[in-house]
């Protein structure tokens, strides 16, 4: 675990998977940002790290802020911190 993880975890009070946590920094550091670009940022496939964003809503620390094109001409989320 990182500084920056442990810090995090320790602001939010949150018993966050290493996972959530990878995912909520990311979007905290460059969000609004859609799951491909987190996926990008942390070196996976979008499948990855999707489920990441369901439980992060779940525990309201994060919300879909507005939706976007990707490259593939498709309308996706995105997302930030709440």
């Amino acid at each position: 675990m990182t500084v920056a993880e442990t810090s995090l975890e320790a602001y939010l009070g949150l018993d966050l998977t290493q996972s959530q946590q990878q995912v909520l920094e990311v979007i905290k550091d460059y969000g609004p940002i859609t799951q491909e670009e987190v996926a990008d940022r942390l070196g996976k496939y979008p499948h990855q790290v999707s489920g990441r964003f369901g439980e992060l809503q779940e525990l309201n620390q994060i919300e879909i802020v507005g939706h976007t094109e990707n490259q593939h001409g498709n309308t996706v989320r995105r997302y930030d911190i709440q």
